[in-house]
């Protein structure tokens, strides 16, 4: 953000740190800001002058979000957009159980699909585990993901979607009372 003010100002501008950006960094005219902390606010004292330039940089990465113990279900954000699977973009049946394979923390790697489908204004792909009922776990597997506000666009109106994903329940993680 650049800004435009007539003359030389001492201010104090108070700046966001949305909480689900673990990792971010401001910099003002190049210069890093310390005392960024996730769900508060950068303040920076100074003189400001025309063409000051304010630099923010939020973290993206896909985070996974739960709700429940038994069942668990999950839900896939980049940032503050929630994701959803959507019949129009493929991939297995609506109510298939998918396990998103996890990186460190409750993170999930997307990437930006380049060919995005009419109706859509984001698409991501990411790994996933199948359900599967042989012996042997199935591999993962590449699905698609759009941005909630885009999920079910479709004239037909024959679309379904899902935000939350429920999850198969663990015997290991059931606890006697």
């Amino acid at each position: 953000m650049k800004l435009l003010i007539k003359k030389p100002e001492e201010m104090t501008i108070k700046v966001r740190i949305p909480g689900w950006s673990a990792k971010s960094a401001m910099k003002v005219n190049g210069e890093p800001v310390q005392e960024i902390a996730p769900g508060t606010s950068a303040l920076v004292k100074r003189t400001w002058k025309d063409g000051d330039v304010i630099d923010l940089s939020l973290e993206m990465r896909g985070r996974i979000v739960s709700l429940g113990k038994l069942p668990e279900n999950i839900a896939i954000m980049r940032g503050p957009i929630v994701l959803a699977r959507d019949s129009r973009i493929g991939g297995p049946e609506m109510e298939s159980v998918i396990k998103p394979v996890v990186e460190a923390g409750s993170f999930i790697r997307l990437e930006k699909n380049a060919n995005t489908k009419p109706g859509s204004w984001m698409e991501f792909t990411a790994m996933f585990n199948l359900e599967s009922y042989k012996e042997e776990a199935a591999k993962p597997a590449p699905l698609l993901l759009c941005d909630y506000a885009s999920a079910g666009n479709a004239a037909s109106g024959k679309s379904q979607f899902r935000v939350w994903f429920p999850q198969l329940i663990d015997p290991r993680r059931i606890t006697s009372r």
